[in-house]
């Protein structure tokens, strides 16, 4: 399970964000894939899994 301790709005692509989970630059995502998740959300691999699918779909 990891914690995400920061959300930022890309600076090149301002439809997507970055997401940091335990300190750490993670993976990006679409804003309306991220537009749920919140600082101190716990997360774990499938949940991940599950975004970074859903994101990849969003930019197809």
């Amino acid at each position: 399970m990891k914690k995400i301790t920061a959300l930022e709005v890309q600076k090149r692509n301002p439809n997507r964000v970055n997401v940091h989970l335990d300190g750490e630059f993670a993976f990006g995502l679409a804003r309306i894939v991220a537009a749920w998740l919140k600082v101190g959300d716990v997360l774990d691999e499938a949940k991940i899994q599950r975004m970074q699918a859903e994101d990849a779909r969003e930019r197809a």
